[in-house]
């Protein structure tokens, strides 16, 4: 996992986000919570936390968006000790594959097997919900090669 400091100027609250699948932190940069640091995780193809560069922190308010959320609740099982005042999960869930509290084993595979450019600007398409947000969304997709996702 990438644990990536969007902001850090050595406050006392963290913002931990943990992102959705595919993502980096391209589509997050604009974005300059106040009085935070933020964290922003990505890249789950291993879940590796350092939970050290925490450490610091007396407060930490977890956001965990889609895939995030699954990752975000494997990573708070290892560190139960951190000092998380909130939390908030945005449409995703702790069955990321699952029949009926996830995605559908069979779509997942589908998806994973069929995965090249032109699937992953499909997949973003539907994320955007709009031809509007999707042309948006191009100035700050992630730059991300397909063959790493």
């Amino acid at each position: 996992m990438k644990q990536h400091f969007i902001i850090k100027n050595n406050q006392k609250h963290l913002l931990l986000f943990f992102a959705g699948w595919g993502m980096d932190e391209t589509p997050f940069l604009q974005l300059h919570p106040t009085d935070k640091d933020w964290m922003l995780c990505y890249d789950y193809r291993s879940l590796e936390f350092d939970a050290t560069t925490l450490q610091e922190y007396s407060e930490i308010t977890l956001i965990a968006w889609s895939m995030g959320v699954w990752v975000a609740s494997q990573i708070m099982k290892q560190h139960p000790s951190l000092p998380v005042s909130q939390s908030i999960a945005i449409n995703g869930t702790p069955y990321p594959i699952h029949e009926t509290k996830g995605i559908s084993p069979a779509i997942f595979a589908g998806t994973l097997q069929g995965l090249n450019e032109q699937s992953l600007q499909k997949f973003q398409r539907r994320m955007c919900g709009s031809a509007a947000d999707y042309q948006a969304f191009q100035s700050i997709v992630p730059r991300r090669p397909v063959e790493e996702l």
